[in-house]
Order: C-alpha cells, then sequence, then structure tokens
C-alpha cells in the first residue's frame, strides 16, 4: 500500500493512495488477470476489479465492489510501537472484538 502515514502518540493514521495487486495475494493478481505487481488508485483499482469480471457485471455487482473498495481505500487509524529495526501495528476489528498484529522489520 502507498499513502499517507502520519503519528501521534501511539497511533498511526494511514490513508492509502495506491494499492498494489500483490497487497492481496498472488491469486488475487490471478484473479484480476495481471501478471504485473502495477500500483492502482481507487478508480483505477475499481475498474480493473469490474474488468476482470468479463462484462459479466451486474449493477449489483459493481456496487458491492464499489462499497469493497471504498473500504480498502478508507483511512484508519491503529496502535503501533517501534522496537530497533521491527515496527508493530495493531488493528481492532470490529466485526469479531480482537487486534490483529501485524510486523514488519526494516531492510539494511
Amino acid at each position: 500500500m502507498k499513502g499517507t502515514y502520519s503519528t501521534a502518540g501511539d497511533k498511526i493514521m494511514m490513508k492509502p493512495s495506491h494499492h498494489s495487486g500483490l497487497d492481496f495475494g498472488f491469486g488475487f493478481m490471478i484473479w484480476m488477470d495481471s501478471s504485473d505487481p502495477l500500483w492502482y488508485n481507487k478508480n483505477e483499482f475499481k475498474t480493473e476489479w469490474i474488468a476482470s469480471n468479463d462484462g459479466t457485471t451486474s449493477g449489483e455487482q459493481i456496487a458491492i465492489i464499489g462499497n469493497i473498495v471504498n473500504d480498502l481505500f478508507a483511512s484508519s487509524t491503529s496502535s503501533y510501537s517501534v522496537s530497533g529495526n521491527t515496527l508493530a501495528i495493531t488493528s481492532w476489528d470490529f466485526n469479531v472484538n480482537t487486534g490483529e498484529k501485524q510486523t514488519f522489520t526494516r531492510k539494511k
């Protein structure tokens, strides 16, 4: 994900501007019929997703895809911490009332 990040205290705010098919795994890239890990802005991502359905997308499906894409590009706030070269971000999932922790290690 590319976008704008800002921090305050132990919170990180993220606003995505672009997603890559790789953000969602290799299977997603195949499903979208893309062999390149291209970066898509919100409108491009929605257009590619709809086009990947071979023109068989109904109005209702387009609305559902639009809602999902809106969620993918929505701003979010999470807790974070840094220890040495490791960034840990904990996102809260209100649907299951638990946090999901992701860790990222800085490359040297």
